[in-house]
């Protein structure tokens, strides 16, 4: 099993993928909200977990880029549509 990895529980369309960032941090996993369809584009998100792991950051401050970060993709993604 990978160092890091993501630990999916459920994938409601309007919400993406939820679950946890299982890491050698936190062994019980980070619960987040992953707001984009694919599951490639969790990969960016256990990366984005591990280099906050590594500079010190605080889980809280992770959850909270994780979930901008997807909200503000997709307000971007949104806009160039229709």
């Amino acid at each position: 099993m990978a160092e890091y990895n993501f630990d999916d529980r459920t994938f409601p369309l309007k919400d993406g993928h939820h679950g946890f960032i299982m890491s050698p941090e936190n062994p019980d996993g980070l619960e987040v909200n992953v707001k984009l369809i694919g599951e490639h584009n969790i990969r960016p998100a256990i990366v984005a977990a591990a280099i906050g792991y590594a500079f010190g950051e605080t889980e809280e401050n992770i959850k909270r880029y994780r979930e901008f970060a997807s909200t503000a993709w997709q307000d971007e993604s949104a806009e160039g549509c229709g």
